[in-house]
């Protein structure tokens, strides 16, 4: 997929190809094209570190694991009101 970014060495605003480096049909390879997908219809610049190397944010991820941490509390506090409601 093709995305902008910022050349470290000029400063211009260039076009790179970026590949997925994850195994085809994995959950990582799919959360990366979610994730390359937004960067390029939200229209922004990909990021680099200080090696030059792409930094592509995983907030996806991220949102699973909240959401999965909010019903892991939530079976706890009905487990809590089930038992003081004995």
């Amino acid at each position: 997929m093709k995305l902008k970014t910022k050349d470290p060495n000029t400063g211009e605003i260039v076009e790179v190809e970026i590949d997925n480096p994850y195994r085809y049909g994995s959950i990582m390879h799919k959360e990366f094209e979610k994730d390359l997908w937004w960067l390029k219809t939200h229209d922004k610049l990909i990021e680099r570190d200080k090696y030059g190397n792409f930094i592509v944010y995983k907030t996806s991820a991220c949102r699973h694991v909240v959401i999965f941490l909010l019903a892991l509390i939530v079976f706890v506090l009905f487990a809590i009101w089930s038992r003081a409601i004995r």
